[in-house]
């Protein structure tokens, strides 16, 4: 198996997790033309495409396989780790033995909306994962985990560009653990700005700063 190298699916992983199944990620192969690296705590939950070979066998992967695999396999390549049956062989690196899980992996599918389930979303949310933590961070707010609500005001005066069809308006930002009356705003901007909201052609969108509906 080939997994992305700018991936770090383990992220996603819980090992602490009362559920076993959660504790590693899982390579699943029950379509082999679209084998997934998937990862889950429970909360949060990554999937990613990788490659497979004829003799990789899915199932668990223990989160130190995937560290020890990039770890071989340097920044200019993606990390490979060969899943056989019985064992976990990193080219170049270490082996590892298949754990025991007396467990099922949740059938992840389940929880992902689609499109030919759903038909469009009523709403896409484009968030700008930096521009917002580091909000959140300068506000004081990771001692309380992070949580944001984010407020649109639809009667705020927005700013037009002369040629475009679209308006872009200022999102407010809502931070727990901020200093009472603190203000925290994604300011106004284009798609190569940092991006407010956006209304185009009648449609509410969020460009690089927060929300797309469609």
């Amino acid at each position: 198996m080939k997994f992305p190298r700018n991936t770090k699916v383990e992220l996603c992983a819980d090992p602490k997790h009362s559920n076993v199944a959660l504790q590693h990620a899982h390579l699943d192969l029950s379509d082999r033309e679209r084998p997934m690296l998937v990862a889950c705590n429970g909360s949060a939950l990554l999937a990613v495409p990788v490659e497979v070979d004829a003799d990789d066998v899915g199932g668990f992967v223990p989160v130190e396989v995937l560290i020890a695999a990039r770890k071989a396999a340097g920044k200019r390549v993606d990390p490979e780790v060969l899943c056989r049956a019985d064992r976990f062989v990193i080219p170049c690196g270490p082996e590892f033995p298949r754990p025991k899980v007396e467990a099922a992996y949740p059938d992840w599918r389940q929880v992902v909306p689609t499109t030919r389930d759903a038909g469009k979303p009523a709403v896409r949310l484009g968030v700008n994962a930096r521009l917002l933590g580091s909000l959140v961070k300068a506000a004081g707010g990771d001692d309380l985990g992070g949580f944001v609500a984010l407020e649109f005001y639809a009667n705020v005066r927005g700013t037009s560009d002369p040629g475009r069809d679209d308006t872009t308006y200022p999102v407010r930002v809502d931070i727990a653990g901020a200093p009472a009356g603190a203000v925290a705003v994604i300011m106004p901007g284009w798609l190569d700005d940092a991006g407010g909201l956006v209304v185009e052609r009648g449609t509410v969108v969020i460009r690089r700063g927060l929300v797309e509906a469609v």
